[in-house]
C-alpha cells in the first residue's frame, strides 16, 4: 500500500506539488484566523436579568423586584440553576441553562417571560436582559485624557465633560465595530440638569413636587400636527418642545391663576450638576480618569476584534 502511494506520488509530481501548496496556504490562513485568548472561556449557558430601581433599599428590591422575577422565570425548560444578587438600587437574576441549550434560544425563552415579570415589579423599575458576553470578554481598556485643571470645581466640570464625551461620542462609535458587544464606562460624573425646589415657594403657590415633575415631563417632547396646504405647497405642522437649555426649564409654566403664570423659576433653582456617584477611577494612582472597557460578543475572535477596534 505504501509503495503504491509513493509510486503514485512520483508519477503525479505536479498534482502533489499543487496539493501541498494548497494545504500550506490553508494552514497559513487558519493560523491567521486562529482565535487567541489568555484564558479559555468555559462560561456556562446563562442569561442575566438586570433591574434598576433607584432609591430602593436591598430589602425592598429583594421583596418587590428579585422575588417576582424569579417566580416569573420558574418553569423554563432545561434550567440547571437560578441565583440572584440584590444591592442598593440593583437586582441581578442569573439563569443557568444546560450546556446543550443554544444561547440565543435561551434568551428567547427568558424574553418571553420578561413581559410577565415587568407587570409584577413596581412602577418605574427598569427590567432588561444582560448583554451576550462573559467575564472573559474584556478585550480592551482605554482612558480619555487631557490637561487636568488644578481648581477642584473646574476638575469636576472637566471630568463631567469627559464622561459626556465617553457616553455620547466614543462609546456609540465603538459599539458599531463588529464583534463588540458592550462598552462599560467608568470614572467621571454624570451630567444632570437639576431642579432644586424651595419648600416655602411650593407652599406659597400651592404646588406639589409631583406637579413639578409632571409639568417638566410633559413639556419636554415634540408633537406632530397635520399638513397645511397653501396652493401647490404642503407645510408640515409640528410642535417643537424639547428642552435645550436651563432657560427652557425655567420658563415651563406650572399653573396659572388669574392670568398670571407660575413658572419653574418661581419655585426652584435650575442648574447643571452631577449625579451622586458611588466611586471613582484612578490611573497610575495619581489623578482621576474617564474611560471604558470593551466587551467582546461571546464566541468571537478576540485578536481580530482588538485589531478592528484599533483600526
Amino acid at each position: 500500500m505504501l509503495q503504491n502511494i509513493i509510486a503514485y506520488s512520483l508519477k503525479k509530481k505536479g498534482a502533489v506539488i499543487v496539493l501541498s501548496l494548497l494545504i500550506t496556504l490553508f494552514g497559513i490562513y487558519s493560523y491567521l484566523k486562529l482565535p487567541l485568548d489568555a484564558f479559555p472561556d468555559v462560561t456556562n449557558v446563562q442569561v442575566e436579568i438586570v433591574s434598576h430601581a433607584d432609591g430602593l433599599s436591598a430589602l425592598e428590591i429583594e421583596r418587590n423586584v428579585t422575588y417576582p422575577i424569579e417566580m416569573a422565570m420558574r418553569g423554563l425548560p432545561d434550567i440547571e440553576q437560578m441565583r440572584s444578587v440584590t444591592k442598593f438600587g440593583l437586582s441581578i437574576v442569573t439563569i443557568v441553562f444546560k450546556d446543550n441549550v443554544d444561547l440565543y434560544f435561551a434568551r428567547q425563552l427568558v424574553f418571553e417571560r420578561l413581559a410577565e415579570a415587568r407587570d409584577k415589579v413596581p412602577k418605574g423599575v427598569a427590567v432588561t436582559m444582560g448583554p451576550i458576553g462573559t467575564a472573559m470578554g474584556e478585550i480592551y481598556q482605554y482612558t480619555l485624557e487631557g490637561k487636568m485643571p488644578d481648581n477642584p470645581q473646574q476638575k469636576i466640570v472637566y471630568l463631567t465633560n469627559l464622561r459626556t464625551i465617553q457616553e455620547w461620542i466614543v462609546a456609540p462609535q465603538l459599539k458599531s465595530v463588529a464583534g463588540v458587544n458592550e462598552i462599560n464606562s467608568f470614572g467621571g460624573y454624570f451630567k444632570q440638569y437639576q431642579v432644586i425646589v424651595s419648600p416655602e415657594q411650593l407652599v406659597k403657590y400651592g404646588i406639589t413636587v409631583a406637579d413639578v415633575y409632571a409639568s417638566i415631563g410633559s413639556n419636554n417632547e415634540n408633537v406632530g400636527g397635520n399638513i397645511l396646504e397653501r396652493g401647490t405647497d404642503q407645510y408640515i405642522i409640528r410642535g417643537v418642545g424639547l428642552i435645550k437649555n436651563i432657560s427652557d426649564i425655567e420658563n415651563i409654566v406650572l399653573k396659572s391663576a388669574g392670568g398670571t403664570p407660575t413658572c419653574v423659576r418661581d419655585i426652584a433653582e435650575v442648574k447643571v450638576g452631577e449625579a451622586v456617584r458611588m466611586g471613582a477611577a484612578m490611573k497610575n494612582g495619581k489623578d482621576e480618569c474617564v474611560g471604558g472597557i470593551i466587551m467582546m460578543l461571546r464566541g468571537e475572535n478576540s485578536r481580530m476584534n482588538v485589531s478592528a477596534v484599533l483600526s
